[in-house]
Formats: structure tokens, C-alpha cells, sequence
């Protein structure tokens, strides 16, 4: 009687551990991405100033392609696009006569390489990934500024960058996953360049960062389709 129970939770172990791989056995190819937008609004108040607000949009764009080169291990190429925009108004009564100050700063992003994934399915259900890309960056800054002046700046750089993701997935069916990121870890170093119509001079850089990025302002979900076998 105990080794027919000893089989049967073999066999059962078995089993699970198949289905648990059927989502990401080798062969099989990957396709998705993500998609993530906040906006957020702050009412503040400078010093001799009135009250005003500060306003931050972002919008974030990532597809992604790989190919299960092993069990549970993905190579592939991602891609990401982000927009990120930040407006500050007050008016200023520093002055006999007060002015609206207004300042107007925009970033646009774009970075592409390789990636490397690997998961931890729990079941056929829901399991753990992390993921590890690196790869090109480049970016464009601009800001505008109005007061008593106006003033303008615009820069470009470019650089490299690795970012270690860890994610949870969930698998409604067997070829579509549902992903859920809280943050990431990344190390980026740019050289670029900065120009503004005071100065009508131009100013180059260079510049590396290690950042830890976690929590729920970074909560991001994500798709992906696993196609191939089965």
C-alpha cells in the first residue's frame, strides 16, 4: 500500500510538472510587450507665490520577441519606446509687477536589445520570471520656460544600459499570459549634449546611474502570447 501511494504521488508530481512546462517548453516563441501611462497632478505653493500645480504624464511602450531555447529560458530582442512629460505653473509676486511662470519639460525615449528570461512556474497557472536586458538608449530633452524672461534648452544622448526585471505571470490559457512588474533594478551611462538660447552655447556630458526602482508607482502589466508546440 505504500509504494502504490509512493507511485501515485510520483505520477502525480510528474504530470504537474509537465503541464507546468507546457507554457514554456523549448521551441516555443514568445510575443508581447507592455503598455503603462500615469498622469498625476500636485497642488503647490512657491515661496511669494500663489498657489499653482505641477503636472506629470508618462507613457511607456515595450514589445518584445524571444524564442524558448531551453525549458523555462528565453532569448529574444525587446524594444521600448517612453514619453515623459512635466508642467509647472505659479505666478511669482516677488516683483512690483507679478508674472505667471510656467515651465515646460519633455523627455522622449527609445532603447533596444537583447534579453534574457527565466521562469519558476508554481503550476500550470501562475509562476515567477526574471529578466535581464541590456542594450542601446537614446533621448532627446527639451524644456520651456516663460517669465519675466523665456527661456529654452534642448539635449540629446545616448548610451547604453542593463535592467534586471523581476516579474509574475499568469496564464488564463495555455498560450496567453497575463504579467505583472513592480519595478526593476538598472545601471545606465549616457555622453551627451545640452544647448540653450541664453547662453547660445552648447555643453557636453557624461553621466552613469544605478538606480532601484520598486513599489506601486512602478506597477506595470504586460502581455504575452506563447505559440509554437502544443
Amino acid at each position: 500500500m505504500k509504494m502504490q501511494k509512493s507511485v501515485c504521488v510520483a505520477v502525480l508530481l510528474g504530470a504537474t510538472t509537465s503541464i507546468a512546462q507546457a507554457q514554456t517548453e523549448a521551441g516555443k516563441l514568445l510575443l508581447g510587450g507592455y503598455i503603462n501611462y500615469s498622469s498625476t497632478k500636485t497642488n503647490t505653493t512657491p515661496l511669494n507665490a500663489t498657489p499653482g500645480t505641477n503636472t506629470a504624464k508618462n507613457f511607456n511602450v515595450g514589445p518584445k520577441i524571444g524564442v524558448f531555447v531551453a525549458n523555462n529560458l528565453v532569448l529574444g530582442l525587446g524594444v521600448a519606446t517612453s514619453y515623459n512629460k512635466q508642467v509647472s505653473s505659479y505666478t511669482d509676486n516677488t516683483n512690483t509687477n507679478p508674472f505667471q511662470y510656467t515651465n515646460t519639460f519633455t523627455v522622449k525615449g527609445i532603447e533596444a536589445g537583447p534579453f534574457v528570461r527565466y521562469y519558476w512556474m508554481i503550476d500550470e497557472k501562475i509562476g515567477f520570471y526574471g529578466q535581464l536586458i541590456g542594450g542601446y538608449q537614446h533621448q532627446k530633452q527639451s524644456s520651456v520656460s516663460t517669465s519675466s524672461n523665456y527661456y529654452t534648452s534642448e539635449g540629446k544622448s545616448n548610451g547604453g544600459y542593463a535592467t534586471v526585471l523581476p516579474g509574475f505571470v499568469f496564464f488564463p490559457t495555455e498560450k496567453f499570459g497575463l504579467e505583472l512588474m513592480a519595478g526593476n533594478f538598472s545601471y545606465s551611462k549616457w555622453k551627451g549634449n545640452n544647448r540653450s538660447n541664453m547662453s547660445q552655447s552648447s555643453s557636453n556630458y557624461t553621466s552613469s546611474s544605478i538606480l532601484t526602482n520598486f513599489g506601486l508607482q512602478y506597477l506595470t502589466i504586460g502581455a504575452s502570447l506563447y505559440l509554437g508546440k502544443g
